[in-house]
């Protein structure tokens, strides 16, 4: 039997939803879409056998998808606060790949040589007080831990959010703000720019050049980039990872 791409156990209140929704969400590439389940055949084509596996995964979903959105609607907490749950997961996540970005750009992905006293489990990559080539290893040690029960976690984190935001959940406000640590990450890679220019002679004493700015522009994400935009990268990510080769179509 084929495993489900969506992972239940993570958001239990919506076990039922994800349940049903799971052929669906393989078809779909995991994404949500309340525009999907309008004008679908009755049960009784379903029974007859006369529907596309595509058309039969939306069928099949549908009493459960009426069902959830009704009580999201409705104000239920269990259900609102799992929906807050996953759009917190995007938004770390989110962060999580800037982050890596920027590494990456650096060329300390992974850093050479490693930098010592880094166990290979250390994955605690939001501590600011450690270098940047800590903070490199630690994003390193956490791409490395990874599974394939990660991208089902976060592409089901990824349709929950698509099905709130299309029951009209709105995100967490701390979810509508860029996460404050990437400011203090940045920090940290202009400390190492400035550390890897190489010195120059003027009036007779060794300077390092000054910053060049348009080099941190070219090099460091833009971190005024909505966080919506990073959500969409990141789920579209795990989407892409956890579903296919299925054909991601949504009508």
């Amino acid at each position: 039997m084929e495993k489900s791409v969506l992972e239940a156990a993570e958001f239990p209140s919506f076990g039922p939803l994800l349940l049903a929704s799971a052929d669906y969400a393989r078809h779909s590439g995991c994404r949500f879409r309340s525009s999907s389940f309008k004008g679908l055949p009755d049960a009784k084509a379903s029974e007859e056998g006369d529907l596309d596996p595509r058309c039969l995964s939306k069928v099949s979903a549908a009493p459960a998808v009426e069902e959830f959105s009704q009580q999201l609607r409705e104000g239920d907490e269990a259900l609102l606060e799992e929906v807050a749950q996953a759009y917190r997961m995007l938004w770390r996540e989110s962060t999580r790949a800037a982050l890596v970005a920027r590494v990456r750009e650096l060329d300390l992905w992974p850093p050479i040589p490693a930098p010592a006293g880094v166990h290979e489990k250390d994955c605690d990559y939001r501590d600011m007080t450690a270098t940047l080539p800590v903070l490199a290893q630690r994003l390193y040690n956490d791409e490395a831990s990874r599974s394939e029960e990660t991208t089902r976690r976060f592409s089901t984190a990824s349709f929950l959010a698509d099905f709130g935001y299309e029951s009209g959940v709105a995100q967490p406000e701390d979810c509508q703000r860029i996460d404050p640590i990437i400011d203090e990450f940045d920090a940290r890679c202009v400390e190492w720019m400035q550390l890897m220019q190489p010195p120059v002679k003027a009036g007779g004493a060794w300077m390092r050049w000054p910053w060049p700015f348009q080099v941190l522009i070219d090099t460091l994400v833009d971190v005024s980039s909505s966080i919506l935009g990073l959500f969409s990268r990141v789920a579209g990510a795990f989407r892409d990872s956890a579903c296919l080769p299925q054909t991601k179509k949504l009508e």
